[in-house]
């Protein structure tokens, strides 16, 4: 870096913001850089040697030291080194690695009896007949695991702020995303509130995808321009909040600026929910024949989803096609109070049926049972799971009557499973 003498000090943040983890100086070394700046040729010189270290604390505890020096290569342009010693045991980093493997298998397990099991029975179903995992131990879990290794976050922060090398940067953009986790959990808490107080017409679902990629946003360029400009001065007050006097311009108090970050990623599903509701209000100024995207249409599917079909699908003007779904199921998936996870958007399962000549024909949006909320606890709205064995590839929900359900009223909705009690419903 070319660094003149004499720089006055209120300029000096310019410098700052492109050396190494300058998101994390405190008060020392914030001091260290503005004096060395600011100091002529000869007052540079006394101040050798060009380093200086400081404390990272998390609520008192040292989690991590951090450190600085400089070194001259030629006339005012010096070599810039920051490094981070990480107080981490070989006993807690075990732990870790324990901890993952064990969530890593579990979360196969729920993928796998919750989900993918279930696409056997579907497919066994379609030669013969024709025609998302949402856990919240598995969000808690990884929320743990992120306050874990609080100093790790640390260096990932450090990797996006630094443009010299793209491969760390974009590893730092990775790590960091996983703060999405708390989005999730969020969501999570968020479903469990909504449902609990009838808020659903409030709370329109958000898609989880679009949920990641917002996060890779938040922690990859809004976390580079927060941390390379004069918004810096935002963090450099947070790590001063409840430390010490006496530990001022020794160390740097992480536990706010990480409660904010946190709080930001976590606030998005209310931010995307309520932005929803808004834009719903808004476009019913529009003509009556202008509607709410239903859950029924495929481009309310879950980002990932809506990708990979447009990129596999050979008729492409029918993606934006609405798909099959019966009436009863159309009305029930657009009503909140029947989505076992109010705020989760994310569809389960479209069929594509192709023709004899290889042309998409069309298209059916299967649910799974687990997903909906049968209303168990509200006659009113219950429905009702038939025990039968019925001769059709996918369930489906109507009141109509068969073996083992005659219909009381035409209000009583009821479920009629699949062939071989398939869990898919259309």
């Amino acid at each position: 870096m070319t660094l003149p003498f004499e720089v006055p000090r209120t300029d000096a943040i310019d410098y700052i913001v492109r050396m190494p983890g300058a998101t994390f100086f405190g008060t020392g070394l914030r001091a260290f850089t503005i004096d060395f700046l600011a100091a002529n040729e000869t007052s540079r010189d006394q101040m050798q040697p060009w380093q200086k270290c400081q404390l990272d604390l998390i609520l008192g505890s040292n989690v991590g030291d951090m450190c600085i020096w400089l070194r001259k290569t030629k006339e005012n342009v010096y070599a810039v080194w920051n490094a981070a010693d990480i107080l981490d045991t070989p006993a807690t980093s075990w732990a870790k690695f324990v901890d993952r493997g064990l969530l890593t298998c579990y979360v196969l397990y729920v993928l796998w009896t919750r989900y993918y099991r279930h696409y056997r029975t579907l497919l066994s179903n379609l030669q013969q007949i024709g025609l998302s995992p949402n856990d919240p131990f598995v969000s808690v879990a990884m929320v743990v695991d992120m306050l874990s290794s609080v100093s790790y976050i640390g260096i990932a922060l450090v990797q996006v702020t630094q443009f010299q090398d793209l491969l760390l940067y974009t590893s730092g953009c990775i790590y960091l995303s996983r703060g999405v986790w708390y989005a999730y959990l969020m969501m999570r808490i968020l479903s469990f509130v909504v449902k609990k107080r009838g808020w659903e017409a409030s709370f329109p679902p958000v898609d989880p995808g679009f949920l990641a990629v917002s996060a890779y946003m938040y922690c990859g360029p809004v976390v580079s321009i927060l941390g390379t400009t004069s918004l810096i001065w935002a963090l450099y007050f947070m790590w001063s909040i409840f430390l010490p006097q006496a530990l001022q311009d020794q160390a740097i108090e992480c536990i706010t600026a990480t409660a904010v970050l946190l709080i930001m990623i976590s606030s998005l599903p209310i931010v995307f929910s309520r932005l929803t509701t808004k834009w719903r209000q808004r476009i019913r100024i529009r003509p009556s024949n202008v509607r709410c995207q239903s859950m029924s249409d495929y481009t309310f599917n879950d980002i990932k989803a809506y990708i990979l079909l447009v990129l596999t699908s050979t008729n492409k003007p029918c993606i934006l096609q609405e798909a099959l779904c019966t009436n009863y199921i159309k009305r029930i998936l657009d009503t909140g109070k029947f989505r076992s996870s109010a705020i989760d958007r994310a569809a389960d399962c479209f069929v594509l049926c192709y023709t004899a000549e290889g042309h998409l024909g069309q298209r059916a949006r299967l649910s799974l049972l687990s997903w909906l909320d049968t209303r168990d606890n509200d006659p009113q709205n219950m429905i009702v799971n038939c025990k039968a064995d019925h001769s059709t590839a996918v369930g489906v929900i109507n009141n109509e009557a068969c073996a083992l359900f005659g219909p009381i009223s035409k209000n009583v909705k009821c479920v009629h499973l699949g062939s071989s009690n398939c869990q898919w419903i259309m």
